[in-house]
C-alpha cells in the first residue's frame, strides 16, 4: 500500500517519522496501552525508535500505520493501524490514544478516518476489531463507530505469554460509522447506594460466599447456576461483572457493612430501544425476613428508571415461590398475570409463572 494521509480538520493521520520517537515512548508509559497492547513491557527508548524507524516496512508488508495529531497543534496524541489481507479483502483496526489526549473522542475520530478509507478507498469487504475481554475503553470506541460486536472468541489472543478471550467485531460496507442504538448502561459496574443498601460489583465477593449460597436448596431451585466449586464461583462473579453487553447489571446486596454480603441482584434483558428490563434476586439464607430484598428492589428499580430510562420493569417468578411474590408487591411490582409453564427450574420441571411489572 502507498502510505496516504487522512483528517477530518479535528485529528490528522500521518506516516509516523524520525523525530516521532520521543513522543511514542512517552505514551506508552502509560499502564493502559501496555495492560492491553502488544507492546513490549517495559517499553524502553529504543522499543519507540523501532517502532517509528520501522513504519514505512510495515506500510510494504501491508499495514498502514499512523500517527495521529492534533489538527490544530500537530501534537502526537496516538496510533493507529489497519492490517490488511489482500486475499481476503479483510482488514483488522487497532488503535491506542496517548494519556494525554483521552475522553477528547481521538480514537473514535481516527477509527472513523481508517475505516472511511479502508472500505471506500480499499474495496476491503469487512473491517474487524477485535481486543482482550475487558478492555472495555477500546470496545466502547468500536461500538461507537458502528461496528457490530459478534461475540467471543475463547483463548484466540496471545497475550503476555498466555492465551486470553477476545471480543470480535466487524463494521461492513455501507453500514453507518456510528452506534446502532444508544447505549444506556455503563460500560463498568457502579455502586448504588441508599440508606442501609449497598449493591456493589461482584468481583469484589468472596468465592466462598458464592459457593456456600448456591448450597442452598432455595436458591438451586429458584435461581439455579452453574455453581459447584471455588473456580466456577469465581467464574459467577466475574462474569456478573462484566457489563460491557449493554444487557445486564449486576450487583452483591450488601448492608452497612460492605465485606459483609447479603444476597445478589441484576437488571437484566435491558432492551435499549423498548426501554424495558428485567429484575432478577435472592438473598442468603441468613439474610431473609429482615426486608433485605425489598429494599434492594426498590433501590435497583429506582436507579434503572432514573439512570438508565427505563420505562418498564418486569420481576418474573415461580407461582410456587410465594416469597418471592410478596418482595414483588411490596416493592410496588403490581401482579399483571400468569404465564403458564413460563420457565425451567432447578428441579428440572417447568412451573408456571408470576409477571409483576413496575412503570
Amino acid at each position: 500500500m502507498e502510505p496516504v494521509e487522512l483528517t477530518d480538520g479535528a485529528v490528522r493521520l500521518r506516516v509516523w517519522a524520525s523525530g516521532d520517537g520521543d513522543a511514542v515512548y512517552a505514551a506508552c508509559q502509560d499502564d493502559d496501552i501496555q495492560r492491553w497492547t502488544t507492546i513490549p513491557s517495559p517499553y524502553l527508548p529504543e522499543h519507540a525508535t523501532q517502532f517509528v524507524s520501522t513504519a514505512p516496512e510495515r506500510w510494504d508488508a501491508g499495514i498502514a500505520t499512523f500517527a495521529i495529531v492534533d489538527g490544530k497543534t500537530e501534537e502526537i496524541i496516538g496510533s493507529a493501524s489497519l492490517t490488511v489481507d489482500s486475499e481476503s479483502a479483510v482488514g483488522e483496526i487497532g488503535y491506542w490514544v496517548a494519556p494525554w489526549a483521552r475522553r477528547r473522542g481521538v480514537a473514535a475520530a481516527a477509527t472513523k478516518l481508517v475505516c472511511d478509507w479502508g472500505l471506500e478507498r480499499l474495496s476491503l469487504a469487512r473491517i474487524q476489531w477485535q481486543a482482550n475481554v475487558g478492555n472495555v475503553a477500546s470496545r466502547a470506541v468500536a461500538e461507537s463507530c458502528g461496528f457490530t460486536v459478534e461475540g467471543t472468541l475463547r483463548r484466540s489472543l496471545h497475550h503476555r505469554g498466555e492465551s486470553v478471550d477476545a471480543w470480535m467485531a466487524s463494521l461492513l460496507p455501507g453500514e453507518p460509522r456510528q452506534r446502532k442504538h444508544q447505549r444506556r448502561l455503563p460500560w463498568s459496574p457502579v455502586d448504588v447506594v441508599d440508606d442501609g443498601i449497598q449493591l456493589l460489583p461482584t468481583l469484589s465477593v468472596d468465592p466462598n460466599w458464592v459457593l456456600e449460597s448456591y448450597t442452598d436448596p432455595d436458591i438451586q431451585q429458584w435461581n439455579p447456576a452453574d455453581v459447584t466449586d471455588l473456580a466456577s464461583a469465581a467464574e459467577w462473579a466475574r462474569t456478573r461483572s462484566d457489563w460491557s453487553s449493554g444487557t445486564h447489571a449486576s450487583w452483591v446486596i450488601c448492608g452497612k457493612d460492605p465485606h459483609q454480603p447479603l444476597g445478589a441482584l441484576s437488571i437484566h434483558k435491558i432492551n435499549d430501544e423498548n426501554l424495558t428490563a428485567s429484575v432478577g434476586y435472592w438473598t442468603h439464607v441468613r439474610a431473609r425476613g429482615q426486608g433485605i430484598a425489598t429494599a434492594a428492589v426498590r433501590l435497583a428499580s429506582t436507579w434503572a428508571m432514573a439512570e438508565l430510562g427505563m420505562v418498564r420493569l418486569e420481576l418474573i417468578h415461580a407461582v410456587a415461590n410465594s416469597a418471592s411474590c410478596r418482595v414483588a408487591e411490596r416493592a410496588g411490582y403490581l401482579l399483571e398475570g400468569t404465564t403458564r409453564k413460563g420457565e425451567r427450574c432447578g428441579d428440572g420441571e417447568w412451573y408456571d409463572e408470576h409477571i409483576h411489572g413496575k412503570v
